[in-house]
């Protein structure tokens, strides 16, 4: 697929998000709204090349990162919901003159079909180390 990735979370997980396959890291406690530090989007965008992602992959439970996850997306970018929040919300800045002028997409998946759990596997061995070891390590893939 191509797809490169970028794990932000908070600083102590940085080993961690990097040893799982992820390129780049974000630690988002450096991220503010203010002028002295650099917003979440404004992170993803330069390591992006200020492009941004084609497709946001959102596995927190927070609301707050679905809103930001719109917020790095690209031109025809898709935002992808995994992580459910405890109490349902619609997404904050889902507007739809921001959907449309971007024409971003928001979908959800539990589940994908066959052939997109095949190449889903495949760049998994590609790209992400798994945090255990030992006979289970050995029969995956």
């Amino acid at each position: 697929m191509g797809f490169r990735i970028i794990g932000p979370d908070i600083g102590s997980k940085e080993e961690f998000v990097r040893g799982c396959g992820a390129e780049d890291f974000i630690d988002i406690t450096n991220c503010s709204t203010g002028d002295r530090k650099k917003s979440a989007a404004e992170m993803v965008m330069a390591a992006t090349g200020g492009a941004g992602p084609f497709v946001v992959v959102i596995c927190s439970a927070i609301n707050a990162a679905y809103a930001q996850g719109l917020d790095f997306l690209k031109f025809n970018g898709t935002l992808v919901c995994v992580g459910v929040p405890g109490n349902p919300q619609p997404i904050e800045n889902a507007c739809p003159h921001i959907m449309a002028s971007k024409q971003l997409r928001i979908v959800g998946s539990t589940v994908g079909n066959r052939k997109d759990a095949i190449k889903t596997l495949d760049m998994a061995k590609r790209v992400v180390a798994p945090p255990f070891q030992g006979e289970k390590a050995q029969n995956i893939g």
